[in-house]
């Protein structure tokens, strides 16, 4: 081995080949990246536009005033409008709470058809 950290007959290639394996195997986080790299980029986020707390209360229906607290932030959130936080009010039923499940994945699906064909 010379001084310059070269093997005899060594080319460029072999040594950056030589030195990137020595640090991809000492650092396992730089083997991580280049995993990554070499998979390209992730697919595109998708937007579940159903609150993962709307899952829990879809399978445990809520108590009257616990369901109005729900409607209330829907409505905060842009999920429901006033109309229909108004038709729900006062039904605190597993079917209420399945049926706005719904409504919302389907607005959803009609949401992603729409962008899907260009029309925002």
């Amino acid at each position: 081995m010379r001084r310059t950290g070269q093997f005899d007959g060594e080319t460029a290639w072999h040594r950056y080949h030589r030195v990137s394996n020595r640090l991809r195997s000492s650092n396992p986080e730089s083997a991580t990246l280049a995993q990554m790299a070499a998979q390209g980029p992730p697919p595109p986020p998708t937007f579940d536009p159903v609150p993962p707390w709307l899952d829990w209360y879809t399978s445990q229906p809520p108590t009257p005033v616990v369901f109005s607290f729900l409607l209330v932030r829907l409505h905060f959130d842009g999920l429901l409008s006033s109309d229909e936080v108004d038709a729900y009010a006062g039904r605190a039923t597993a079917d209420s709470m399945a049926e706005i499940k719904a409504t919302l994945q389907a607005r959803a699906q009609i949401a992603a058809a729409h962008h899907a064909q260009g029309d925002s």
